[in-house]
């Protein structure tokens, strides 16, 4: 990602950027990033979903009872992908915008510092939350730290 932590003061130069430059930046960064997000997690709903309903439908002729149409599986990984992309838009989108309307100026130092630092806690937040939304992964890297200092996992 091109220029996620700058200092508002270094930027001042005597030409500006075009607008087109911010606002091709804002739509290959932000926009594209969300359509292929929205594909991509609408792809794996729509194949767990289907994976859901083949083993209902085998658990259903076993026993009588019905109770939703969406699983608990299936509800929570709407809620992982909803807020992941939460995280990505409430990080990237500020600092883009701000950019793409040409507003560093007017935008005061502090808040322009940590509207810069939105991005980089965006994306530790997911990289934190996919390690810990992975449990196999998760079990590998504590066993290996327990192994690694010789402790007894309890």
């Amino acid at each position: 990602m091109p220029n996620l932590i700058l200092s508002v003061q270094e930027c001042i130069c005597e030409h500006s950027t075009p607008y087109w430059i911010s606002f091709y930046t804002f739509i290959i960064l932000i926009i594209l990033p969300t359509i292929l997000n929205i594909i991509f997690n609408s792809l794996i709903f729509i194949l767990v979903r289907s994976s859901t309903r083949r083993v209902r439908t085998l658990a259903i002729t076993k026993t009588s009872v019905v109770n939703s149409n969406y699983s608990a599986r299936d509800i929570h990984l709407l809620k992982h992908i909803l807020f992941i992309s939460v995280v990505f838009l409430l990080g990237y989108v500020p600092i883009y915008t701000i950019r793409m309307l040409h507003l560093d100026a007017e935008v005061i130092f502090w808040a322009s510092q940590l509207i810069q630092f939105l991005p980089v806690l965006s994306g530790l937040t997911i990289i934190v939350d996919l390690f810990w939304y992975n449990r196999d992964l998760t079990q590998y890297i504590k066993d290996s730290i327990f192994r690694c200092l010789r402790l007894n996992p309890n």
